[in-house]
């Protein structure tokens, strides 16, 4: 937000109103200090709004896009309005020649309630091009506020040790999105190595991951429901999971289709068996129940659809050994922000209705993983019941 500032340096103006200022990498700090201290001179109230830097988390975003100085930066601005943190955006790109840049800016919008008081942030961006990523770590380290929790919201589709590594060490939560590379198994078996390499030190979570919450908690309250019940989940014998495919992709099994088959398998004891792929292209998976010894016949899909992400579910079915089937979809044409929830037995409708799917950006659902320092457990059993079932492709 712009906010009038004539009385204070044309440094100090640029400076609150959210304009980038280009300064020395080893000076950032120094020159963040004097722009705080000058912009918190007294000023009348009546005049101009008073200046509250306000902190509470060092988020890093780390990015290789090449339009990240404004995308990202635009992405992180959002977010430090509801969570004030110092938010550093990280640039890593191949280029022939070594360069590191730095700008630092403040992100300010006004309080609500009576006054006229500015609640800033400080967002710095450091841009780092050639073989330089021991020299971009150094610098992110010396801008890290000690006594704050450290998040990392890792951006690219690559987990690659030697990039994700030095940085694992100064950081409380790591946030990855698995769409990124949405069908790729390596990604996840990266992923499942850093978790159990970090356990002790760095919670895990992936955007992805997240998505999912509208179709779990879907399934959780139908089971609640007559005819379904929560003894029938022990019943399930057939899972068809469909995502949307990519162009020229011959692959069936997305990561987010891995992710909720891990949640089932884990929550409800399914013990992995096989994974393969049969002439037709569909990948099937068979789990044994080890409560009751029977088998779950898990079948994997994918269909190019357009306004879908790819590598998105959009629609599940689970059957039951007693005949009752529930689908779960979402309909790109239909209402925003909903599911299509659907029991049937045979060919006979008994219930259909709407359930909540908040379709939230990157910018809400990064605002959740802010608000949380605990490990989430639940994500951690799916996420290592879905790398189980890849390694039976490796077998």
């Amino acid at each position: 937000m712009n906010v009038s500032v004539s009385n204070k340096s044309e440094a100090v103006e640029s400076f609150l109103s959210g304009k980038l200022a280009q300064v020395d990498v080893k000076k950032i700090e120094a020159e963040l200090s004097k722009l705080w201290t000058q912009a918190a001179v007294s000023d009348s109230e009546e005049d101009h709004p008073q200046v509250i830097r306000a902190c509470s988390s060092n988020l890093i975003l780390y990015t290789d896009r090449e339009d990240a100085e404004s995308s990202d930066g635009n992405i992180l601005d959002e977010i430090v309005l509801a969570h004030p943190s110092r938010a550093i955006l990280a640039i890593c790109r191949e280029a022939a020649s070594r360069k590191l840049e730095a700008w630092v800016t403040a992100r300010c919008h006004l309080a609500s309630g009576s006054g006229s008081k500015q609640i800033c942030s400080e967002q710095i961006t450091v841009l780092a091009e050639g073989e330089i990523e021991n020299e971009l770590i150094s610098v992110i380290e010396s801008l890290l506020l000690g006594d704050l929790p450290v998040f990392l919201w890792w951006t690219t589709a690559d987990l690659c040790g030697e990039k994700l590594g030095p940085f694992l060490s100064c950081c409380r939560r790591l946030v990855v999105d698995s769409s990124r590379a949405p069908y790729s198994f390596q990604f996840l078996r990266d992923l499942q190595q850093i978790v159990e390499s970090t356990e002790s030190c760095v919670a895990v979570s992936d955007l992805n991951w997240r998505r999912l919450l509208g179709i779990r908690a879907a399934i959780a309250e139908e089971f609640e429901r007559s005819p379904l019940s929560i003894a029938g989940l022990q019943d399930i014998k057939t899972l068809r999971i469909s995502s949307c495919g990519q162009e020229l992709q011959e692959d069936d099994c997305s990561l987010q289709s891995l992710l909720l088959t891990g949640w089932l398998a884990d929550r409800l004891s399914w013990e992995a068996c096989s994974f393969s792929k049969d002439k037709s292209n569909l990948s099937t998976a068979r789990f044994k129940n080890t409560k009751n010894e029977r088998e779950i016949t898990v079948e994997f899909k994918s269909t190019a659809m357009a306004h879908v992400a790819p590598g998105s579910i959009y629609e599940i079915e689970i059957e039951l050994l007693s005949g009752e089937k529930l689908r779960i979809s979402r309909d790109p044409a239909g209402e925003v922000g909903s599911l299509v929830v659907l029991v049937k037995k045979g060919e006979s409708k008994i219930r259909e209705l709407l359930a909540d799917d908040s379709d939230l950006d990157r910018v809400h659902l990064m605002g959740y993983e802010i608000e949380e320092l605990a490990v989430d457990t639940v994500f951690a059993g799916a996420l290592e019941a879905a790398v189980k079932l890849l390694h039976l492709l490796e077998a």
